[in-house]
């Protein structure tokens, strides 16, 4: 069943950094080991700095540029 999952690396970079992020977050609400939050918060650039890179070594390209039209996700076009 997982082997037909497929996840780019840009893709797993965001939700891998959403997960460390929330580790941090929930150890400092649970008060764990200051050395253990210090060396999350330590790691934090090198997570931002991944993330950044896998996004602009992304191979997709959007079709909809931003003169014509608001939100890539969206239809809204420009009015002006």
């Amino acid at each position: 069943m997982f082997s037909k999952i497929k996840i780019s690396r840009m893709w797993f970079s965001i939700w891998f950094s959403f997960v460390y992020m929330m580790v941090y977050v929930c150890s400092i609400m649970l008060e764990a080991s200051d050395k253990f939050i210090y060396a999350l918060f330590l790691g934090s650039p090198f997570m931002l700095a991944w993330v950044v890179i896998s996004i602009l070594k992304d191979k997709h390209e959007p079709q909809k540029t931003f003169e014509e039209y608001f939100y890539q996700e969206d239809d809204i076009r420009r009015t002006s």
